[in-house]
């Protein structure tokens, strides 16, 4: 029987997760953390989304583009209705600090926006849409 593809992972699936073999150590260093029995050390995992704001350049081009208006329409490819889990860094400090303050239960957390449908097409379409405002109110 075919496993079941899970589309949207939880905190509590990070045993199932998979990774890239690039990504393989990052994920062996977090499984070498969360075996820690040591009574004295705390160790905790928060896993964010795409990283952007406060010099990111997770974004930067389309941003340049916007702002630029080369070219015209910002170039999409594709559908782009993949979704992906974003979180600014600010709001990625704050998780942080609660993690710190609050000792979860719960070693592994996952930190994104809550953003209701984060696609590529939304998020690009909000870059593009935002600064035309801006544009437009000077």
């Amino acid at each position: 029987e075919e496993p079941k593809k899970i589309l949207l992972y939880k905190e509590k699936d990070f045993i199932k997760r998979i990774p890239h073999r690039k990504y393989y150590h990052n994920k062996m260093v977090e499984t070498l953390a969360l075996a820690n029995t040591n009574p004295n050390l705390k160790t905790y995992i928060v896993c964010p989304g795409f990283i952007y704001g406060c010099g990111e350049d997770l974004f930067f081009d389309y941003f340049r583009m916007s702002w630029l208006e080369k070219p015209k329409p910002i170039p999409i490819l594709g559908e782009s209705m993949n979704l992906i889990s974003t979180i600014h860094v600010l709001d990625l400090v704050q998780v942080i600090k609660k993690v710190l303050r609050n000792k979860p239960i719960t070693r592994y957390t996952v930190a994104i926006d809550k953003t209701k449908y984060p696609s590529l097409r939304n998020i690009l379409s909000s870059i593009a849409g935002c600064l035309v405002i801006t544009m437009l109110s000077r």
